[in-house]
């Protein structure tokens, strides 16, 4: 039987997720953080718009190569052909 790779195990990932998370919410910054303008945005939007991508882009990373989804099959006799087996 394959080993199935569960992300939930990777001490990275958890890690990973966390300083993304707290990245996202810019508690981070002094109160003069709304003066500087960034494509009509304060910094604070902006950086916060960045990170939710950047989280984004870590979570699909984390489903399509660190998690195996596919499900093992359950029986030997399994038929390829639909309908009642018959």
């Amino acid at each position: 039987m394959r080993k199935v790779k569960e992300p939930i195990k990777n001490p990275f990932i958890w890690i990973g997720l966390i300083v993304i998370i707290l990245l996202t919410v810019p508690w981070y910054l002094p109160p003069s953080a709304t003066r500087p303008v960034i494509l009509g945005f304060p910094l604070w939007a902006a950086l916060s718009g960045f990170f939710t991508i950047v989280l984004s882009a870590f979570l699909t990373w984390v489903l399509s190569a660190q998690w195996d989804i596919e499900e093992p099959l359950s029986g030997s006799n399994v038929s390829s052909q639909g309908g009642d087996g018959k």
